[in-house]
């Protein structure tokens, strides 16, 4: 599951995919993990000492946890968890802890890289927008071209001028 800072699941396969958009009730591990910007790795629940201040210790539905910071400069903003919902999986997911916290901090990492392209790419649409209108404003006929040789803007002041419009 992929819980945001406001304790939010906006993703989740299995038992918890039902459960995407809602907020979580208690969400202590994953406070702390927002908190610390450390991950957690639960082995047994009700055994770990971040389990005792749960009002569910000792009849949690997981059975094993590990919770990873997402982070954007440093500040966690979300976390990303592998889940044990029976023995079997705990088994697993024990077994192989090493492997999957790597996982998933490769994951978390490929999630904070995507946010910060989409943050980018807002910026530089921001940027171009101003630029567009900085251009716009001019007296002067402005046309701009790409490495191509082709029109990529043209202002008012340059239809008035060239007596044609930047459709044509």
């Amino acid at each position: 599951e992929i819980i945001n800072d406001q304790l939010v699941r906006i993703a989740g396969t299995g038992k918890v995919k039902d459960g995407i958009g809602s907020r979580l009730l208690r969400g202590y591990i994953n406070k702390h993990v927002l908190k610390t910007g450390e991950y957690v790795f639960i082995n047994s629940t009700g055994n770990h000492h971040l389990c005792h201040v749960c009002p569910l210790t000792g009849n949690c539905f997981y059975q094993a946890y590990i919770a990873y910071p997402i982070t954007v400069d440093n500040q966690p903003i979300g976390t990303i968890s592998l889940i044990a919902f029976d023995e079997e999986q705990r088994n697993t997911l024990c077994a192989s802890s090493n492997s999957l916290i790597e996982f998933i901090s490769r994951m978390a990492d490929l999630i904070t890289g995507k946010i910060l392209e989409r943050e980018s790419w807002a910026k530089r649409i921001v940027m171009a927008n101003q630029l567009a209108a900085v251009v716009d404003s001019v007296y002067e006929g402005v046309v701009a071209i790409d490495d191509q040789g082709l029109i990529t803007h043209f202002n008012k002041s340059a239809e008035e001028l060239l007596h044609t419009g930047k459709e044509k």
